[in-house]
């Protein structure tokens, strides 16, 4: 049973740090805790457990060896192995300070979790953001919120694009006194609109416009054609003109 206990608290965070470069736990089988450090940006991890020490690599080879001042590991891990232990015992120190202030006040102060993780991730922090909205997972709540307002200018192409497509479609009569026509409708189709009731609204005003200019239009071109109808040339007179009502 107690094998079983010191196993449990071997396996139960009682400290934990974050330092600069890793997540480190100091467990709860003292008087000689275990201790583990997991590095933020290599994926390795160093384990002091006992009288040996284990370095797990990121492609997860292992090296174990056993707990001396210069302990034998590659060169290349040696750095790994410096942090954890700077931080072991660390934690240790604020392990006795927090102990006496748990004596001394009665209350629980484990376990405890000290600091936070730091924003170090390289792997998000450059991620390629895309601009198109393909990317969807990068488009922050700002822009969408921002969409709507583009209604207008949309809707303002269009309304123009009618205008410019009923302009060039109306049959055009060279007669005099002609006259544009101009109405508070038309002005009010001009401002920018606010739903697609309002440009349905518009394009019904601008076709009855359109048909009334055609009507005065043909109105006039029919006057002036009863007014001149036709030139004849007379012997020793010239050339006179005749209307169309024969005079």
């Amino acid at each position: 049973a107690y094998r079983f206990v010191d196993v449990v608290r071997s396996k139960t965070p009682k400290l934990t740090y974050y330092s600069k470069l890793a997540k480190c736990i100091l467990m709860e089988n003292s008087p000689q805790p275990d201790f583990e450090a997991n590095f933020y940006e290599s994926g390795a991890k160093v384990l002091m457990s006992g009288s040996s020490i284990t370095v797990t690599e990121q492609s997860g080879e292992r090296h174990t060896t056993t707990r001396t001042a210069t302990p034998r590991l590659p060169h290349h891990t040696t750095h790994l192995y410096a942090h954890a232990k700077t931080i072991y015992e660390h934690c240790l120190l604020m392990e006795r300070v927090l102990m006496d202030v748990e004596q001394k006040t009665g209350h629980d102060s484990f376990p405890v979790t000290i600091g936070k993780k730091p924003h170090c991730n390289k792997a998000v922090e450059t991620r390629p953001r895309h601009s198109s909205r393909g990317g969807q997972e990068n488009v922050s709540p700002a822009s969408v919120q921002s969409e709507p307002p583009r209604l207008h200018s949309t809707i303002n192409k269009v309304v123009g694009l009618y205008d410019a497509s009923m302009a060039s479609s109306s049959p055009v009569l060279q007669a005099p006194l002609a006259e544009p026509l101009s109405s508070p409708a038309l002005d009010h189709c001009a401002a920018p609109a606010a739903s697609s009731l309002a440009l349905a609204q518009c394009n019904k005003i601008n076709i009855a416009t359109s048909h009334r200019q055609q009507d005065k239009l043909s109105a006039t071109s029919q006057q002036y054609n009863r007014v001149v109808q036709r030139n004849t040339f007379v012997a020793g007179v010239g050339w006179v003109q005749q209307d169309g009502e024969g005079g």
